[in-house]
């Protein structure tokens, strides 16, 4: 053909080049077709009294960087680069689009009454001891951190453990551990960037910390 441009699907191809002279060139090329676009999401549950959380999109497949694009009925968010959005409790549509143009889209439903194991203790620990701060004294560092994170608890008796459970954003527990008090524990160098919620338990004691893990 003459022209110079063809619509053809993945796969290994022969291109024949011939000039006016009958001169001629052979080119080959592999097209390799994109794995599918996945796409996921999902958000912090809400505290008592929280009026927005924040939400993460995950995207794989496609080609190159991802474009993120979020609305409801009434709001929209993006298109923009970032995979996370600050939102209120609603319905929403979610939209990546790849290098190629490629979109896949999904819906979620945000619950402000949404169920996270790791905050149960908030509540209980008001009836259980209304001076938690005074008997169970936490120190976090680094927090947030791109490898481990560091809990010390701080205690007159240097006899006593502690019991750690940390969840993450969707409530499923990822780690358990005991420790002694008054000593650095250090955990989580193999947890994936993330928000975590620290559960820490001493006596009839608890406290609920919450942890990020960074790039």
């Amino acid at each position: 053909q003459a022209g110079n441009s063809f619509t053809v699907g993945a796969g290994n191809y022969t291109v024949n080049l011939v000039d006016e002279n009958n001169c001629n060139i052979s080119v080959q090329k592999n097209i390799i077709e994109p794995s599918m676009l996945h796409v996921s999401a999902s958000y912090i549950p809400f505290n008592p009294g929280d009026t927005t959380t924040t939400l993460t999109v995950l995207a794989s497949g496609g080609v190159g960087n991802y474009s993120y694009f979020m609305y409801d009925s009434s709001t929209s968010y993006g298109p923009q680069s970032n995979n996370t959005f600050i939102i209120k409790p609603g319905t929403y549509s979610i939209e990546v689009t790849d290098e190629n143009l490629c979109k896949k889209k999904i819906g979620i439903v945000v619950d402000s009454l949404a169920f996270n194991p790791a905050l149960r203790s908030i509540t209980n620990e008001k009836r259980i001891n209304s001076k938690k701060d005074n008997e169970l004294e936490v120190v976090s560092y680094p927090n947030p951190t791109r490898s481990a994170f560091g809990l010390k608890i701080i205690s007159r008796n240097y006899d006593e453990s502690v019991k750690l459970l940390v969840y993450d954003q969707i409530g499923s527990k990822v780690f358990q551990s005991t420790f002694q008090v008054n000593q650095l524990y250090r955990f989580g160098e193999k947890f994936p960037p993330g928000i975590y919620f620290a559960q820490i338990t001493k006596g009839i004691h608890h406290k609920t910390l919450k942890l990020a893990k960074i790039k």
